[in-house]
């Protein structure tokens, strides 16, 4: 779990790749256990952000190669594909990317991800919100406009 795995940065409003995070060994952990052309499927924080979700996928697909990292398939599950969950057996490393803790959770119960995850035998990399949410308590502080008066937040 981790905070930031890194793989882009915004220039110019736009996502560049770049290498992986090499703080605490995260990278050479990843490549002590890697599979050669490992399938990778990322898990939104944000859901319904397309345009985000294509942005860190398309970045990603370079990173990992950049960092060593060999890949033959790299998908992210959002809304538009939320099928994608049923091939979390084929796949080698799943990812739990960062977003809107309330939002991703509610995604990751719609697609019953805890389920799948707890069977799942592979490598799971997860991110900011993607790693509170894999805690049974969190304190995730309001981020958002009238979560703070929310009483169901």
């Amino acid at each position: 779990m981790t905070s930031a795995i890194g793989g882009n940065r915004k220039e110019n409003g736009q996502r560049i790749a770049t290498p992986l995070f090499g703080y605490n060994g995260f990278t050479e952990r990843l490549k002590a256990c890697w599979k050669v052309n490992s399938k990778i499927l990322i898990f939104s924080g944000s859901p319904n952000d397309f345009d985000r979700n294509d942005g860190i996928v398309n970045c990603l697909r370079e990173s990992f190669p950049m960092s060593g990292l060999s890949i033959s398939f790299m998908e992210i599950c959002d809304n538009r594909n939320e099928e994608l969950i049923e091939k979390i057996d084929e796949m080698d490393v799943i990812i739990l990317f960062g977003g809107h803790v309330p939002t991703q959770n509610s995604f990751f119960h719609k697609i019953s991800l805890k389920e799948k995850l707890a069977v799942y035998n592979g490598i799971i990399v997860a991110v900011s919100a993607g790693s509170m949410n894999c805690a049974e308590t969190v304190y995730a502080g309001p981020e958002s406009e009238g979560e703070a008066l929310d009483p169901n937040y």
